[in-house]
């Protein structure tokens, strides 16, 4: 209910609680002109006397002020000791000037009434305020970041509260905190907003919204929670109220959402926390219940925007809102009506006249009275006409609906012409309809055409056709509203929709969206720019199918090897790993590194088995399939572990599928091969003076002899190599046989003339077993190196003892094994002096359970020093210091 109205164009301020009677002070508001475009600038006090049932209010005082005002606060200060008996009025003009006024002085009507001035800031002050707890402080901010603390009893030298905030911004509004003192809040039309502490002398959080549209218009601490606080934004894009709590400051706590336009003030209250003015440029006054974001009233208002709002301190159910119309309302918030007004205005009107005759009749008037509105009840009429007999009869169709939309007018073949009209006639000539055809087409079919795409849109929907309507929407730009009613129309009509949205929509990302939403990720991967790989790799990692993932990053990876930069050839191999294609990966290897290396070798079958467990773990236990390239490097890694004497590990090494390696060596079974090879008995008996062709390759063994022929004769025989019993049997490797011409065997002179047939010669293996091992005894390892043997054996105990995987056991195990090839090397004193003395300090960092260290001390010996010295013992000891360091022995 409005209660009183001044006819200023001004800002406002409330005398302060201690003061009565109530005050409102209005000053001539700057960068604002009135009606009559006066230059004039004056500051008036005025009366609020809710006795006087008329809305004006009376002018207590006025003085002519040479300037104008952005911010006008009243303060408490000197009234508890009667030096200012009505307060200080604080204003902020437009040169940086802070002028205090003595607010009993204007109101007596003396000419001195400014008390002091001061001019420290660079541009308009924008923003006041008074401490609650300590009268005697107010804070302003201004242009460039500058706030400033003004002590009433000295404006010379103000404080800050902090260094400046960086960018530099005007200061839009601040506030103290209701309930700790040296707290102060200040924002910016950036929208952030910034928390003070004046104990500390800095700045202690940062407020501010991620959507990077709050424009700060506005802001209020909660009466009652220290920690809360409200911030208004006046951008039309983003036309809300965000409440804040420090204690969680990354999001908003409510966001209040009624205004449809920019919010331009707020207050509030300190009686009642639940209660929370706003003002906005859609010429609203809303009162809110912060506390559940809920409108719980709405003021009446004139047609123009409220730019300022306050709360009455002395009396919390009175407000006062200043529009740019020129007028400053006070309203009441406890409801009430304009009749008694109304009503006190006639009679007075009334009085005037003296009901007298004013025309001359010679007649006395009747008492002026408002008149009093009279309802008229209206007589509704029925009428049954001729098309409901036709609806009755439309109910024993079969598609009753179809004919009720015909019979009102809704014909889908008539809404389909119009709609193929507007699109395709627009579209051909550039947006401009051939009138004389279309009008032609009209007049032919009795259509009425509409040129509004909303009334065909509106037909199209009225009719379920959503496709139209989805083709409407898309010619005339509207693509939300197509997507949603594509949405309603089924799978099938969305997915065409989005075919045309992206084949309309050409952005920086629409490529991106396009393959998000239709799931075409291999178009992304054939045609985006390589020096992107990494996003590419990392949206098939976010949206690819698990049976296409392997694949679509292979074509990635085919890409990148392509390329004529090597570093993005180098990246190549990373696609592979994430696909777990191990030979794709071996191919890559084979181009881009050394194949002679053997440690270039030991790294590729290091990257190669632990990618095979990854495929293993992710296919359920189903082992890779392994080409022949992987076949052939997996079987020179184990016959480079072969020479080195690592037989067991070589093994473990070699393909299951001996057709994988293609050996050239191979010996084959040929045409004219020497009769040492078939063992078969055979039943046909040649002649005697038939003499054979030489064979195409030597004999791999001799001919083995009769069993009747005398042991004096000169026959071939053959006789097992004896080796010692601890060397270990080397893996089954061909060797080239070197072919040379060789003539037809020769026949020994003792032997029987004749075919002789071959006769199966001893099992070697029987005669290997049949031999006596011998004992070797071994020599004591050097007691400088002991401490080795000893630190290496414990680590692999502790390792064992906490160890709970059998696998991990098993490695452990052979460990064990492993290391007697380092033993014996150090009873020999075969190594390197780099070598012991690195290895001695593994030990040491064993000892200090620094395994990390032990690593990359590893890897140094390994770097620098002969491959063929240390490959027997280093891999093993890297397995062990990796197993301790995960088991944390």
């Amino acid at each position: 209910m409005k209660l009183k109205e001044i006819n200023r164009t001004a800002i406002q301020a409330w005398s302060p609680a201690e003061q009565h009677p109530i005050y409102l002070a209005a000053g001539t508001s700057a960068q604002q002109l009135d009606a009559t475009f006066s230059t004039n600038a004056s500051l008036e006090i005025f009366e609020l006397d809710l006795a006087d049932p008329t809305l004006a209010m009376k002018s207590c005082g006025s003085f002519s002020s040479p300037h104008r005002y952005h911010k006008l606060v009243w303060g408490p200060h000197g009234i508890d000791d009667q030096s200012l008996p009505s307060g200080v009025l604080i204003a902020g003009g437009e040169n940086g000037n802070i002028i205090l006024y003595d607010a009993s002085k204007i109101i007596a009507g003396d000419s001195e009434v400014i008390i002091s001035q001061s001019e420290k800031h660079t541009g308009p002050v924008r923003a006041l305020d008074v401490n609650s707890s300590q009268t005697n402080l107010v804070a302003s901010g201004g242009n460039e970041s500058e706030i400033f603390i003004w002590d009433l009893n000295n404006l010379s030298s103000p404080m800050t509260p902090g260094p400046k905030t960086q960018p530099l911004e005007d200061i839009s509004c601040v506030a103290w905190n209701k309930q700790v003192q040296h707290i102060l809040a200040s924002a910016s039309p950036s929208g952030k907003a910034s928390v003070w502490d004046l104990r500390k002398n800095d700045l202690i959080i940062k407020v501010s919204d991620h959507s990077n549209r709050m424009h700060c218009s506005g802001l209020a601490w909660n009466p009652e929670v220290a920690t809360q606080l409200v911030l208004a934004s006046e951008d039309d894009r983003m036309p809300v109220i965000q409440m804040w709590d420090l204690r969680f400051a990354t999001s908003p706590l409510k966001v209040l959402e009624s205004h449809t336009r920019g919010v331009l003030a707020i207050a509030w209250s300190e009686a009642d926390p639940e209660l929370l003015l706003s003002c906005g440029k859609d010429n609203r006054i809303l009162c809110w219940n912060p506390n559940t974001a809920e409108v719980l009233y709405e003021l009446p208002t004139s047609t123009q925007w409220c730019f300022d709002i306050q709360w009455c301190p002395r009396n919390p159910a009175v407000l006062s809102a200043a529009a740019f119309d020129g007028h400053i309302s006070i309203y009441s918030i406890m409801g009430g009506s304009n009749d008694h007004a109304t009503t006190l205005q006639a009679e007075q009107l009334s009085s005037s006249f003296g009901n007298m005759d004013p025309f001359g009749t010679g007649k006395t008037l009747p008492p002026f009275s408002l008149s009093t509105a009279k309802a008229r009840l209206k007589l509704l009429r029925v009428n049954l006409r001729r098309p409901s007999d036709v609806c009755a009869q439309v109910n024993f169709e079969e598609d009753a609906r179809g004919k009720y939309l015909d019979l009102l007018g809704y014909k889908k073949e008539e809404l389909a012409l119009k709609v193929f009209l507007c699109v395709h006639s627009l579209i051909k000539f550039g947006g401009q309809v051939l009138l004389k055809e279309v009008t032609f087409l009209l007049k032919t079919s009795c259509l009425l055409y509409l040129s509004d795409i909303d009334g065909l849109i509106t037909q199209a929907l009225l009719t379920g056709d959503y496709e139209a309507a989805v083709n409407l929407c898309l010619h005339d730009n509207r693509m939300a509203d197509g997507i949603i009613l594509a949405i309603a129309g089924g799978p099938e009509l969305l997915a065409k929709t989005q075919k045309k949205y992206f084949s309309k929509t050409q952005s920086k990302i629409s490529k991106l969206i396009s393959a998000v939403v239709m799931k075409d990720w291999l178009d992304i991967l054939e045609t985006c720019d390589l020096q992107n790989w990494k996003e590419a790799l990392a949206a098939v990692m976010t949206y690819a199918k698990p049976e296409e993932f392997s694949s679509l990053c292979g074509v990635l990876g085919s890409r990148l090897e392509a390329a004529e930069d090597t570093a993005l050839q180098a990246q190549a191999c990373l696609c592979y790993i994430c696909a777990g294609t191990v030979e794709q990966l071996v191919a890559h290897w084979a181009k881009a590194q050394d194949s002679c290396s053997p440690l270039s070798l030991q790294e590729l079958v290091e990257k190669v088995v632990v990618l095979q467990r990854a495929v293993l773990r992710a296919q359920g236990g189903v082992s890779p399939d392994m080409g022949a390239l992987m076949a052939e490097k997996m079987n020179q890694y184990a016959s480079l572990l072969a020479s080195q004497g690592s037989l067991q590990t070589a093994i473990s090494y070699l393909p299951t599928n001996t057709q994988q390696v293609t050996v050239r060596s191979r010996p084959q079974n040929g045409w004219n091969d020497p009769s040492a090879l078939n063992r078969a008995p055979k039943k046909k008996k040649m002649p005697e003076n038939f003499t054979p062709p030489a064979p195409i390759t030597a004999p791999i063994m001799a001919p083995l002899g009769d069993p009747q022929v005398p042991a004096g004769q000169t026959m071939q025989t053959l006789q097992p190599q004896q080796q010692g019993p601890d060397q270990p049997v080397g893996p089954a490797i061909f060797t080239p046989i070197q072919q040379q011409p060789l003539g037809p065997p020769g026949r020994n002179p003792s032997m029987p003339q004749g075919n002789m047939e071959g006769a199966p010669g001893a099992p070697i293996g029987d005669v290997i077993k049949s031999i006596p091992t011998e004992k070797i005894t071994k020599k004591p390892i050097p007691e400088e190196h002991l401490v080795l043997k000893t630190t290496f054996e414990g680590l692999i105990q502790k390792c064992l003892a906490a160890a709970s995987d059998p696998q991990t056991k098993r490695k452990l195990d052979d460990a064990h094994k492993r290391l007697e090839y380092l033993y014996d090397k150090l009873r020999e004193q075969t190594l390197s002096p780099a070598i012991v003395g690195g290895l001695h300090n593994m030990a040491r960092s064993i000892e200090c359970r620094c395994y990390t260290d032990g690593l990359n001390i590893h890897t140094h010996i390994v770097s620098s020093s002969n491959f063929s010295e240390t490959s027997a013992f280093m891999p093993i000891l890297k397995v062990v210091l990796t197993q301790a360091n995960k088991l944390g022995v």
